[in-house]
């Protein structure tokens, strides 16, 4: 007797041999489940990964988030990974992105959350890149937290990228830059801000002061990476 299990095993099978897969970051096939991490990427671009320091908190009082932690050092893989998402318009990548970021962190330490809140970008920036790597993110993130992902957060200045200024300038590069278009949404809430890149922190330092200002009780931050 063949049992259904069984019959999907070899079915899988054949399909890897006709269709094979390529991991998005070294371009290896992938042939089978054994040297996947999932249908993007394979197990040995994702051991390659280095994982950065775990969750920390702000040691300045002014901080107005409470915590902030990042999955992965910005290196290797997980450069190239980022790259192909963001620059190369694969979208597709957020899933492998956030479990990427489960299998880094202990979950249970955002159980509490209201809602995720990606970092948002301008509307020129948006189109220009035609989706936010960031709400992408957060929204395959929402599947396993099981809560709501807000868009309540807007930039509203379009400002140069912050790659063109040094750390110092970074923080006032992003003044008045963000705005909270529905307080009631945040009000008392604790909320997660998702981003895909840490550097200096200068952006969801902001977005977290905007934040804070409009009622969030608690502000958490989570990244893919850490540059």
């Amino acid at each position: 007797m063949i049992y259904p299990s069984r019959i999907k095993d070899l079915r899988t099978t054949l399909a890897d041999i006709l269709y094979p897969r390529n991991c998005h970051i070294c371009s290896k096939i992938i042939r089978d489940r054994i040297n996947a991490f999932d249908e993007n990427l394979c197990l040995e671009c994702v051991n390659d990964m280095k994982k950065a320091a775990p969750m920390v908190s702000p040691t300045r009082i002014d901080t107005p988030y409470n915590k902030l932690a990042a999955c992965y050092n910005y290196k290797g893989p997980v450069r190239e990974l980022i790259h192909k998402f963001k620059y190369e318009n694969r979208p597709y990548l957020a899933r492998s992105i956030a479990r990427l970021m489960l299998k880094a962190i202990n979950p249970t330490l955002f159980e509490k959350i209201d809602c995720l809140l990606p970092v948002p970008l301008h509307q020129a920036r948006a189109r220009e890149r035609e989706f936010n790597q960031s709400e992408r993110i957060a929204r395959e993130l929402s599947f396993y937290f099981k809560k709501p992902v807000s868009l309540t957060l807007k930039k509203i200045r379009n400002t140069p990228s912050q790659t063109t200024f040094k750390e110092n300038k970074r923080y006032s590069n992003l003044k008045n830059a963000f705005a909270v278009t529905d307080e009631k949404a945040i009000l008392d809430k604790y909320v997660l801000i998702i981003d895909d890149v840490i550097t200096t922190k200068a952006t969801v330092t902001e977005a977290s002061r905007v934040l804070k200002n409009a009622g969030a009780k608690t502000i958490h931050i989570l990244a893919f990476a850490k540059g």
